[in-house]
């Protein structure tokens, strides 16, 4: 059996001094009071080999599972309903037959593993390596021994089976690696970012909204601080694609532009590469976060003549965004004449016997998982950029005298193709939220489904309900995305959404 070293919980500083420690992290009061480097509280988990004898029990070591299992191909018995690995190893010849040993090596390479196996390796096997949306991705190709990111790893494969199995020992684990991994990377950092690897920017993120923004602005900052002249490895470029969606993501929440949008950050990374049509549409949207600042600067102005001064400048500035968009779209049509997505009636509802009347009534469904990727963006910028313009169109309506109307020039967007372009972000729920790949189809969704969700939200119409019900349904799969939506204005000062 395992236990933990030493009672106390405090930080190993406050052990050895045997002093209270207030178990603040990752650095408590104590050492942030005397100015030293607080080490931390994972402990050294020791393991004991235990022999015992059942009664009625034969003489091989036993699991005990109230699940179904089976033996897969490796010999290893998995959980026929989670498809958990269950970590049984046999003891040596020389201990008795029923000692079971537990090593946290064991732990740490079954977690990895399950991570890897059912959600990496699954997503590659369904969505290729080419059109894959996240770092997690390249890891087969990076050094995973590398000890930030081996941390990363498993803390997030001892966090996904801690959730779906409700242990809370592996949600120790979990949250314990992560710590590490932060460590590991902070002396990493201090050493100098010209010490950098590939690898220590492959980190993830915590699955709350605090986590998922302070790990992106401090990618951001390292990719920046180690500029556009340094060596582009294959690894490089490819670890700072899969960053720029998540940048793009959280320069949106911050509403301020981004140096990603500059020439030279669109075009350098690319030197000896080919670009896909969807770098060339994240090129467009990385100026969305400037036009939001500019929106903001004049829905915040109360001097009626500066803000239509204003609000001509940035109505000229979303016509030009706006038809490059639309012009990068008739071009990729163009470029895949097949057949991109069609609509079908939905199954959503069937996966877990839910009411047909909870979900969209039809359901989009893609070519390829890229091309469904594609369109969710493309969608999204519309309804984002539509959106937040009628919003600063209301609030010149509103701030002029009464009485009387401003000349406005007439509002660019069609309401009706604005409306549909949100709903169309709906029905492409069934799509990507499939039960073998819903971790990853999870990621891709949340900003469109943040996005549509807080259009039909401010209009107070029906579709709304839609996403409330999807959310629910990805929590049975122990993921949580509408509580990560909610975290992420309620944790930062990020607004995906202005309403």
């Amino acid at each position: 059996m395992a236990r933990i070293a030493g009672g106390s919980k405090g930080c190993h500083a406050c052990r050895r001094r045997k002093k209270r420690c207030d178990e603040q992290r990752p650095s408590c009061g104590q050492c942030l009071s005397r100015n030293t480097s607080c080490p931390g509280y994972s402990r050294e988990m020791k393991f004991i080999n235990v022999s015992y004898q059942r009664k009625g029990r034969s003489s091989q070591a036993v699991s005990e599972s109230s699940s179904t299992t089976e033996v897969s191909s490796d010999g290893r018995e998995v959980d026929a309903q989670s498809d958990l690995a269950v970590t049984h190893r046999v003891c040596s010849r020389g201990l008795s037959s029923h000692a079971l040993t537990l090593q946290r090596s064991a732990v740490a390479y079954y977690c990895g593993a399950y991570f890897h196996n059912n959600v990496i390796q699954t997503g590659l096997d369904v969505f290729g390596k080419s059109s894959y949306i996240d770092w997690m991705a390249f890891t087969p190709d990076l050094d995973v021994d590398e000890p930030s990111l081996k941390s990363a790893l498993l803390a997030l494969g001892a966090a996904r089976m801690g959730r779906i199995s409700q242990d809370p020992r592996l949600t120790r684990i979990s949250s314990e690696s992560y710590s590490q991994s932060l460590r590991h990377l902070h002396r990493t950092i201090q050493n100098g970012t010209r010490g950098l690897r590939d690898e220590t920017l492959a980190k993830g993120s915590s699955s709350r909204g605090l986590g998922w923004a302070s790990h992106t602005h401090g990618a951001l900052s390292l990719v920046h601080s180690q500029g556009l002249d340094s060596e582009w490895s294959p690894a490089r470029h490819r670890l700072f694609d899969g960053l720029r969606l998540s940048a793009m993501i959280h320069c949106i929440g911050t509403r301020k532009p981004t140096y990603l949008a500059t020439p030279e950050w669109t075009s350098v990374p690319w030197k000896g590469y080919k670009k896909e049509p969807k770098q060339y549409l994240l090129d467009l949207m990385v100026e969305i976060p400037a036009l939001l600042q500019m929106i903001d600067s004049a829905y915040n102005t109360s001097d009626i003549p500066q803000n239509l001064q204003r609000l001509s400048t940035i109505y000229k500035e979303y016509l030009s965004l706006s038809r490059r968009l639309r012009a990068w779209y008739e071009a990729y049509k163009r470029d895949y004449p097949a057949k991109l997505y069609w609509e079908q009636p939905a199954s959503f509802h069937s996966s877990h016997a839910m009411p047909q009347e909870k979900f969209p009534p039809t359901s989009i469904y893609f070519s390829d998982f890229e091309t469904g990727h594609i369109h969710l963006l493309y969608w999204t910028s519309h309804v984002l950029l539509c959106s937040n313009l009628y919003m600063l169109y209301l609030s010149c309506l509103r701030n002029a005298p009464e009485g009387s109307r401003p000349p406005f020039l007439p509002f660019p967007c069609d309401a009706q193709e604005m409306h549909d372009m949100a709903v169309n972000i709906g029905k492409c729920a069934e799509y990507f939220l499939q039960p073998k790949t819903i971790a990853l189809g999870a990621c891709v969704i949340s900003f469109p489904a943040s996005i549509a969700f807080g259009y039909f939200d401010y209009y107070n119409l029906p579709e709304r309900n839609w996403f409330y019900h999807i959310f629910e349904y990805t929590k049975m799969f122990g993921i949580d995305v509408g509580g990560f939506l909610d975290a992420v204005p309620t944790e930062t000062n990020l607004q995906l959404v202005v309403c």
